[in-house]
């Protein structure tokens, strides 16, 4: 049997500058509340997931984000200022999304909640 590890996430949006762009973004991640300037990202550690394990990826925001899924290595280079990230499991420019993505190989993974580009 499958096991299927959910995360849910909503972001709602918590204020706005006058030019209509984020000013911050919080969102809801289990009992952990975060919140993400514009330029801002924020780094998840989901634990180790095994290989065949489904993560389902739920989000709403109301201004588009990028949102990345990484193995420890992936997100290791990307704090020193890499672009590596799993491509079929990660969501781009987008406000929302509800996706299912199949760990391929079992490692410790983050999911990134990127508001601007790195």
């Amino acid at each position: 049997m499958r096991k299927i590890v959910y995360l849910f996430t909503i972001f709602f949006l918590a204020s706005l500058i006058p030019q209509n762009i984020i000013s911050d973004a919080g969102a809801s991640v289990g009992q952990n509340n975060l919140s993400i300037g514009p330029g801002d990202s924020h780094a998840i550690s989901l634990g180790n997931i095994n290989s065949g394990d489904e993560l389902e990826i739920d989000y709403s925001v109301d201004d588009n984000i990028d949102v990345l899924l990484m193995t420890s290595a992936q997100y290791s280079s990307w704090q020193n200022g890499n672009s590596n990230h799993i491509q079929s499991g990660s969501d781009y420019d987008d406000n929302s999304d509800n996706y299912v993505f199949t760990i391929e190989s079992t490692d410790s993974y983050y999911v990134v909640f990127e508001n601007g580009n790195q």
